[in-house]
């Protein structure tokens, strides 16, 4: 009888071990699991970010690049507008040295310089309805559209450009 009864327990214990290695087993494929998981969550955010920067980066370069070529444009216009209505040296310097670089605040002055000295020269009157023709097609303009960027003052510049070269000759 006390042999049964210590291969029973023996039995007992070894399926004990059985069941403990089983879990054993089992917490350790759950925490490789989830260590896998971290590490590929951790993985797909560090993507993103790095797209997102991306992302950013390139809208960034085309938004320079489209200040660039307006700022371009305008500066010209301004220079001959400035000349057609006499406007004084002093004024020129101050705002000329503002007009220098692209930015959003320069871009913005400039743009209410051409159409204030649209107003004064009663060359249009709003701007935003004649677009002086098929002027949108070229790059900056595709550029702004693109971008989301209104191009109602560059467009109807470019549209005056053609006409303000016949004039700066005179």
């Amino acid at each position: 009888a006390v042999k049964i009864q210590s291969f029973v327990r023996c039995l007992q214990q070894h399926n004990k071990f059985l069941r403990l290695r089983h879990g054993f087993v089992i917490l350790q494929a759950t925490l490789r699991c989830r260590r896998t998981m971290f590490a590929y969550y951790f993985l797909l955010q560090s993507v993103s970010k790095v797209k997102a920067r991306y992302r950013a980066y390139s809208v960034r370069k085309s938004i320079q690049k489209l200040l660039t070529e307006r700022m371009k444009v305008y500066r010209r216009q301004i220079f001959i507008l400035w000349k057609r209505e006499h406007t004084s040296l002093a004024y020129r310097t101050k705002l000329w040295t503002i007009l220098k670089k692209p930015s959003f605040t320069r871009h913005n002055v400039a743009e209410t310089e051409l159409r204030r000295l649209w107003n004064e020269l009663q060359l249009m009157e709003d701007p935003d309805l004649d677009l002086g023709g098929d002027v949108g097609n070229d790059a900056v303009a595709k550029l702004s559209s693109k971008l989301g960027v209104s191009s109602s003052t560059y467009t109807a510049c470019r549209g005056f450009d053609d006409s303000l070269e016949d004039d700066q000759d005179d």
